[in-house]
C-alpha cells in the first residue's frame, strides 16, 4: 500500500521533473478483477439502467470477468422483461469479442422467444450447435414454450421427440408447457396421451398439468372424464387446488348435480384447500338460478367463517336470486348487508333491485332506488331506463314511462331495439297508446 501511494503522488506530480509512474498491466488487471469479484452483488441490480451501467464496466475491464458473470447479468434483464436489451447486449458482446457459452446462448434465445421472434430463436439454436455446444433441457423446453405460444404444438411435440431422442431427459415442466398447449389448442386426446406417455417415461404429472387437462374437459363439457381424471390424481396423492376443483364444480352446478358439488366442496375443506371467493360465487350463483336461495345463504355463511368476505359479484347474484323468487324484501336485506360490508354497489346492484320491484309494480320503490343511485353519482344504463319504461308501462303510467325515455336521451343513454320493443309491445296490447 504504500509504494501503490507513493507510485500514485509521483503520478500527479509530473510538473517537478519526476518520473511518472504507472501501475504494471498485469496488476492493474488483477486489481480491477479482484474489485468486480468482491462485488458480484452488484449484479442483483433493482433498474435496467443500473444493469447497463454494470454491463459497460464489465466489458470495459482490462481483464473482463467470467461469461458465467456475463449470464448472470443477461438472466437478470431477462427476468426485469427487458427482451430487447438483452437481444442487443448479446450483439454488443460479439462485437467486443466476448465468447458466448450455452447458458447466455440460451438466454438470448429466450428473450427472442418472447419477443415473438421464433425464427431467429431457432437460428440461435443453430449457433449452439455450430459452436460445438449440446443443447441441454432448457434450451429445448424454452422453444417448446415459445412453439406452443404460437399454437404449433405439432412442431412442439416433434422438439420434445428430438429431445429425448438426444438422451436428454424432459422435466414435468416441459410436458406441462406442451400439455397445456394442446388443451388450449382444444386437442384433448392428444394432451391426455402425452400424460399417459411421460408417465410411462417416468415422469410424475403434478397439479397443474391435470389442472390442465381437467380445465380443458370442462369447458368441452365431459365433466364424468373430469372427474375421473379428479380421482385418479387425488388417488396418487396429488393434491388439487382451487384451479383444480373451481372448473369441476361450475359444470356440476350447470347440471344440478348439488350432492357432488357438496362432496366436491367437503373434500376441498379436508385437503386444508380454501376455495376462494370465484368457486364460492359460481356455487352460489348456481343455487340462486334454481331459486335454492336458502343454500345459497349458507354458502356464503360457510364463506365467512373461513374468513373469505363475499364481494359485490356475490352479493349481486344473492339479490338476483330472491328476485327471482319475487322476495324483493329479502334481496334489499342483502343490498343493506353489503352496504353495511363497506361493499359498494355498482350500477348492476341497483339495476337488479329495480328490476325487482318493477316486476312486483312498486315503482314508488324501484324510483327511490333510482334517485338513491343518482344521489351516489352512479350513471344509470341504459338497462335502467328501460326497466323502469317497461315498469311503468306495466302500471299504465304512460307519461311516467315517456319521461323516463326523456331522461335516457337528455342523459346521452340512447335509446336501443330494447326500448323500441317495449314500446311496440305495448302498443300491440292496448288501445290507450293515443296519450303517448
Amino acid at each position: 500500500m504504500m509504494m501503490l501511494r507513493r507510485a500514485t503522488r509521483a503520478s500527479r506530480s509530473p510538473a517537478h521533473g519526476a518520473r511518472i509512474l504507472t501501475l504494471p498491466p498485469p496488476f492493474l488487471s488483477s486489481l480491477s478483477h479482484y474489485r468486480f469479484r468482491s462485488n458480484t452483488k452488484s449484479l442483483r441490480f433493482k433498474t435496467l439502467d443500473e444493469g447497463l451501467s454494470c454491463f459497460n464496466r464489465m466489458i470495459r475491464m482490462h481483464t473482463p470477468p467470467s461469461i458465467v458473470h456475463f449470464a448472470k447479468l443477461l438472466n437478470s434483464i431477462s427476468r426485469m422483461k427487458h427482451h430487447s436489451v438483452v437481444v442487443s447486449l448479446s450483439h454488443q458482446m460479439d462485437s467486443f469479442g466476448f465468447p458466448h457459452n450455452i447458458h447466455t446462448l440460451t438466454i438470448v434465445m429466450n428473450s427472442f422467444c418472447h419477443l415473438n421472434r421464433l425464427g431467429f430463436a431457432f437460428s440461435f439454436l443453430a449457433k449452439i450447435l455450430k459452436l460445438g455446444f449440446q443443447p441441454d433441457e432448457v434450451t429445448f423446453t424454452t422453444l417448446i414454450w415459445a412453439l406452443c405460444n404460437e399454437d404449433k404444438t405439432g412442431d412442439a411435440q416433434h422438439l420434445l421427440m428430438k429431445m429425448l431422442e438426444e438422451g436428454l431427459q424432459s422435466d414435468v415442466f416441459a410436458y406441462g408447457i406442451l400439455i397445456n398447449g394442446l388443451c388450449k389448442g382444444g386437442n384433448i386426446s392428444a394432451a391426455i396421451k402425452l400424460l399417459r406417455f411421460m408417465e410411462e417415461c417416468h415422469c410424475q404429472p403434478d397439479v397443474v398439468v391435470y389442472t390442465s387437462i381437467i380445465n380443458a374437459l370442462c369447458k368441452d363439457g365431459k365433466f364424468t372424464e373430469a372427474l375421473n381424471l379428479l380421482s385418479e390424481m387425488l388417488a396418487k396423492g396429488i393434491l388439487g387446488d382451487t384451479f383444480t376443483y373451481t372448473p369441476i364444480i361450475q359444470g356440476l352446478c350447470s347440471l344440478g348435480e348439488w350432492k357432488l358439488v357438496t362432496w366436491l366442496l367437503k373434500e376441498m375443506l379436508n385437503s386444508k384447500i380454501k376455495p376462494d371467493i370465484v368457486c364460492y360465487s359460481t356455487i352460489v350463483d348456481g343455487l340462486c338460478k334454481v331459486g335454492k336461495t336458502t343454500e345459497a345463504h349458507n354458502v356464503v355463511d360457510c364463506l365467512i367463517e373461513i374468513g373469505v368476505e363475499p364481494d359485490i359479484v356475490t352479493y349481486n347474484t344473492l339479490m338476483n336470486g330472491h328476485c327471482l323468487r319475487l322476495e324483493r324484501d329479502e334481496a334489499a336485506k342483502v343490498f343493506d348487508t353489503m352496504v353495511s360490508k363497506g361493499c359498494t354497489p355498482e350500477v348492476i346492484s341497483y339495476n337488479t333491485l329495480i328490476n325487482g320491484y318493477c316486476k312486483s309494480q312498486r315503482m314508488d320503490k324501484a324510483m327511490d332506488l333510482f334517485q338513491e343511485m343518482c344521489q351516489r353519482e352512479l350513471i344509470p344504463d341504459v338497462v335502467t331506463y328501460n326497466t323502469l319504461v317497461l315498469g311503468f308501462l306495466n302500471v299504465r303510467k304512460i307519461e311516467d314511462a315517456s319521461s323516463r325515455l326523456d331522461d335516457m336521451i337528455d342523459c346521452d343513454q340512447f335509446s336501443n331495439c330494447v326500448t323500441q320493443s317495449i314500446f311496440i309491445d305495448y302498443l300491440c296490447k292496448n288501445d290507450d297508446w293515443l296519450e303517448l
